[in-house]
């Protein structure tokens, strides 16, 4: 119980997007994020619903930590009940789950799409060249050129902590809330306000600020 109560946390903290593990793949980046990781959420409510329906065999009822208290202190009334076995492994199947999909794995920005394939590349801020998953080399700075100029005709709508963190996760760039108000408020980006705290931001804006920050941060390193 203990290593499941520490999985489902974990996945929980992804479910909500607090923290980002995936790399790779073929997102449709012209579309913005939902507001939670909605595969990491169905299998978070799945987990749940599976203990639940444990747990009432017994008649322990609730839900979050409550609940895998109280299995935990009946762990005997567990193991007397019928087919105690087979909810055993289903149990084990699922933090195994957990637990694979809460492995981190390297993220690196993201620099283009590969014309052969068409997968998602990923590179680091130094590299010259990068290999596609299909085994094709890439020329870095022609594709993040190429990139830059698909993505001035896009935008995301998201909050200023949200777009501090897609610069991030794009880019080598430190960028934190605070640099994307002082943008907004110095009139540097076209970010036009939605319902709520949410803005349409421009893509490309935000691709050029993120790295004219990272310029300057690698120069005042050296200085």
């Amino acid at each position: 119980m203990d290593s499941l109560r520490v999985a489902l946390s974990n996945l929980r903290q992804i479910a909500n997007r607090e923290v980002r593990l995936e790399r790779g793949g073929h997102a449709d980046l012209a579309v913005p994020q939902a507001p939670v990781n909605l595969s990491a959420f169905d299998l978070y409510d799945s987990v749940w619903l599976s203990l639940g329906e444990v747990a009432a065999a017994i008649g322990v009822w609730g839900s979050g930590e409550g609940l895998l208290s109280r299995m935990q202190a009946r762990m005997d009334d567990l193991c007397r009940v019928p087919g105690a076995g087979s909810d055993y492994q289903a149990l084990s199947v699922l933090l195994r789950k957990v637990q694979a999909r809460c492995e981190r794995r390297e993220h690196k920005p993201f620099v283009g799409r590969c014309p052969k394939c068409g997968s998602n590349v990923e590179a680091g801020g130094k590299a010259v060249v990068a290999k596609c998953s299909c085994g094709a080399v890439l020329d870095v700075s022609k594709m993040r050129a190429e990139t830059q100029a698909a993505f001035g005709k896009v935008h995301i709508t998201t909050t200023q902590a949200g777009a501090a963190r897609w610069c991030c996760e794009q880019t080598d760039a430190s960028v934190t809330r605070k640099d994307v108000d002082n943008w907004i408020r110095r009139g540097a980006i076209d970010a036009v306000p939605e319902e709520g705290h949410f803005y349409e931001f421009p893509v490309g804006q935000l691709l050029r600020l993120a790295m004219t920050k990272h310029a300057r941060l690698q120069v005042d390193a050296v200085a």
